[in-house]
């Protein structure tokens, strides 16, 4: 045992620090069983163990009073002192929660998708021109623009003065073709810059050349060879505009209608005799002329021009290319066409409007210059869907449709409950969600598969055919049918009531054959002869007119314009609510049958009244009024409580 020297030496307390043998390589680790414990930490908040921090000890003890022999003995040399702190520990009630498995997800980055992109390459590959060509005129130096061009104005035809060198001639906004020429002064090379753009395309190269019509001139067909021979050859600016011109309306095609064949085969389903107007929202014309209208002070021209610029001494302040010479002026000095084109496109793509177009004009709307950067097609698109968002920030509630007969783009500022519109110009009704008929209370996949079965036992229904004849159907050329019914004793190819001299020889038009139809009963009675008794009076325009024509007798001319609506809305809603309730038949709705059925026989009483110059017509009319809307009312009040079911 070692003494204890009695010399007045500072007692040393030296420690062996011992090291732990290193544990296994973490992938031979295996994981412990059992449950996680939360461990509780108290101390500082952000304690370091660095020796800056650490206190310096002041006592009794001391490093620098132990010898070389007894350090050498120890295999290490760091002491007690080293650890030890005289500061007070500080208890924290946070908590240092470990890492689980179920709170992974809260350390994972969110990183925000993308915004979707607008597919508009049925834009951009639809058939258009548009070239940029330098051309030189005979009289460049005497040649003013504006002048030149309002002189050889066509009528169907609009200029626009953009400033001094640059003059752009248009087609009005709802003539076809569509098309725009810019015609731009460039005094540096003696040229004159032509922007040719139209939404024909060019010709095929195979197409025959023909003469024209009570000229000596021949047709060439609007290939590209032959818009480029125009640009070559040795012409004044008159002989150049003309020529153009006449390349332009030589390549127009007819427009090609899309049939829409519903329409066609149901016509009478949605003309305004059979249709009331107090079921359908008016809708308003929305052509290109009124969506130009409409978006164009959202484009209209703000600020200054930097007038003290030269075109010829800048560059493009986004490229700053030398080699696009193209520049057009912008609130932020001048832009070359390739960079406005790509500016103008990634917001189309992003959907971001209305759109902000950098190029300026201190003489009309910017918009219209972008016809100098951007193909016909791509501005169409812009005009569009610049006008369908700012109508809808006014008209929260609005919905854009195509009239069905008309093929004139609609908009219906606010819906109504019916799903119904009505075309200002040509008076068709139909739903603005699919295009058909109206069809209320029925959803438009209800309706459609109402169709399935009603368009095939109408044919037998509206016939009323016994048990022995047939249907006798034939489909015109032009998509309408007819049919006929055929007792079959008939030798002939019409029954004995609806017999037709038959003419022998020639006959002009297409062949069409008759179909002889079996009949078939896919809709139960019950339902089928309501359908139709509704059906073949509301599209019986001699019933219509004989009801009218005692209407318009006994009542005055307001009131007996309301009874006539009133009408065709009682056959309208027994039809399609009879029709709603055979796809419905399996839930309990006998309040609504009860009512259906009880709103028909009454107008059948009121009919019959007005025909025989009954009593009390008023009074009747009235009632048939609150009958109409307390069926509307129990319907509309089924439909939400149906849909509140389904989305919860």
């Amino acid at each position: 045992m070692r003494g204890i020297k009695d010399e007045s030496d500072a007692v040393k307390i030296l420690y062996n620090i011992y090291s732990p043998p290193l544990l296994p390589h973490k992938k031979n680790r295996r994981p412990k069983q059992g449950k996680k414990k939360r461990i509780k930490v108290y101390g500082s908040k952000s304690r370091d163990s660095s020796d800056e921090e650490l206190p310096e000890y002041s006592g009794d003890f001391s490093d620098s009073s132990l010898d070389c022999k007894e350090a050498e003995a120890y295999p290490r040399n760091k002491t007690l002192g080293d650890f030890l702190t005289f500061e007070e520990p500080k208890f924290s009630k946070e908590k240092v929660k470990l890492p689980s498995k179920s709170s992974e997800g809260s350390f994972e980055l969110i990183i925000p998708k993308p915004a979707p992109l607008l597919d508009i390459s049925e834009t951009t590959n639809a058939g258009h021109i548009f070239e940029i060509v330098e051309v030189e005129v005979t009289n460049f130096d005497t040649l003013n623009l504006q002048e030149e061009v309002e002189h050889l104005l066509p009528f169907h035809c609009a200029a626009e003065c953009f400033d001094d060198g640059r003059v752009s001639v248009r087609s009005r906004p709802n003539d076809k073709p569509v098309f725009a020429l810019f015609f731009e002064k460039l005094e540096d090379k003696k040229k004159l810059r032509v922007r040719f753009n139209t939404d024909t395309p060019y010709a095929p190269p195979t197409t025959k050349k023909i003469r024209r019509v009570n000229t000596d001139i021949p047709y060439r067909p609007p290939t590209r060879e032959a818009l480029f021979a125009i640009f070559q050859q040795e012409q004044t600016f008159s002989s150049l505009f003309h020529n153009l011109i006449d390349f332009i309306f030589d390549s127009d095609q007819p427009d090609v209608i899309e049939d829409n064949s519903r329409f066609i085969e149901f016509k009478e389903s949605f003309l305004p005799r059979t249709n009331s107007s107090s079921m359908a929202a008016a809708a308003v014309r929305s052509d290109r002329s009124d969506e130009l209208a409409y978006i164009e002070p959202h484009y209209s021209t703000a600020g200054p021009l930097r007038s003290e610029e030269t075109k010829e001494a800048l560059l493009c302040r986004q490229c700053e290319s030398s080699l696009h010479d193209d520049l057009f002026q912008t609130m932020d000095g001048f832009w070359c066409r390739e960079c406005i084109a790509s500016f103008v496109i990634h917001q189309l793509r992003l959907n971001q409007f209305p759109l902000q177009i950098p190029i300026v004009s201190s003489k009309c709307s910017s918009i219209y210059l972008l016809y100098a950067i951007l193909p016909v097609p791509v501005i169409s698109l812009i005009i569009k869907m610049s006008y369908r968002f700012l109508y809808s920030l006014d008209h929260p509630d609005c919905v854009f449709t195509n009239c069905p007969r008309c093929s004139l783009p609609q908009t219906v500022p606010k819906g109504n409950d019916f799903n119904t519109c009505s075309c200002t110009d040509c008076g068709c009704y139909w739903c603005y969600l699919c295009g058909w008929e109206p069809h209320w209370p029925m959803t438009c996949a209800e309706y459609k598969e109402w169709d399935k079965k009603w368009s095939v036992q109408y044919w037998y229904e509206k016939y009323n055919l016994d048990k022995n004849e047939r249907l006798l159907r034939i489909k015109c050329y032009c998509g309408l049918l007819y049919g006929l019914s055929r007792y079959w004793f008939c030798y002939y190819q019409w029954a004995w009531q609806y017999r037709v001299h038959h003419k022998r020889g020639l006959k002009e038009g297409e062949d069409a054959q008759p179909v002889f139809l079996e009949p078939k009963k896919l809709i139960k009675k019950e339902y089928a002869d309501i359908c139709a008794a509704a059906r073949n009076e509301r599209f019986n325009a001699t019933k219509g007119e004989e009801v009218e024509k005692v209407v318009n007798d006994i009542f005055p001319v307001d009131d007996a314009q309301g009874l006539v609506e009133l009408r065709k809305l009682i056959l309208f809603m027994t039809e399609n609510c009879t029709a709603w309730l055979y796809l419905h038949r399996h839930e309990d709705n006998e309040n609504l049958k009860h009512a259906v059925s009880q709103l028909y026989r009454a107008y059948l009483t009121f009919k019959e009244q007005i025909l025989n110059l009954g009593t009390e017509l008023n009074v009747r009319s009235e009632h048939l009024r609150q009958a109409v809307d307390e069926m509307v009312i129990l319907f509309n009040r089924k439909l939400r409580k149906d849909e509140y079911i389904v989305i919860t």
